[in-house]
């Protein structure tokens, strides 16, 4: 656990500190709209998915800090509920589509966030994962000031990020944004992946 709850003090002015991706972008990524749930696994005050009510049938927010979701709460159509990545209290696929932005470097255990990430996700069902792009110096800088804030950063690599995704048992692939982002597309089942990541190379270029 981090020395110092961060997200406690940033809670109150976090959504006007950080925009949301556009939503046109995350829409098609997501491919929506659906019928089904979606999960946002981290996503604390709802600034990004309270743009997608009525686009699906629900919007559940796992977040572990309670002072974030307070801040969802006073929309009436987020469902906030108090719980880290790594044990999400959920019945197994019971979300159409999970989607997670700028928190995976955050997790304590990575490895069993995604099994549980996975276990929750409906068969047909896809994540969609946004992280900074740790690659470009910028973003190392970023890094660099949650070190020093004792937020304890791990910055994954993309290729890393979908291998561990990969262990976990989905197929996936990564979208450069070309801006300081990176995206991982998953979807369940084992599949050849050398077969997804051609088509992943074909929607880059």
């Amino acid at each position: 656990m981090p020395l110092f709850d961060h997200f406690r003090f940033l809670a109150p002015i976090y959504r006007y500190l950080v925009p949301a991706p556009k939503p046109d972008d995350l829409q098609r990524a997501l491919e929506l709209p659906i019928s089904g749930a979606l999960l946002d696994v981290g996503g604390g005050t709802g600034r990004v998915t309270a743009q997608f009510v009525g686009q699906v049938g629900q919007v559940v927010i796992a977040d572990p800090s309670t002072a974030m979701l307070r801040q969802a709460m006073d929309h009436p159509r987020l469902h906030p509920v108090a719980a880290p990545a790594e044990l999400l209290p959920f019945a197994d696929t019971v979300f159409e589509r999970i989607v997670m932005v700028d928190a995976l470097h955050h997790f304590q255990d990575v490895e069993n966030a995604l099994h549980e990430l996975l276990r929750v996700l409906t068969p047909e069902g896809r994540l969609l994962i946004q992280e900074p792009d740790w690659r470009k110096w910028t973003m190392r800088l970023v890094s660099w000031g949650e070190k020093i804030a004792l937020m304890e950063p791990q910055p994954y690599p993309p290729e890393t990020i979908v291998e561990m995704v990969r262990r976990a048992g989905a197929r996936a692939h990564c979208m450069e944004s070309g801006g300081h982002t990176v995206w991982i597309v998953a979807e369940k089942g084992v599949a050849d992946n050398a077969a997804t990541d051609r088509i992943a190379g074909e929607m880059q270029g």
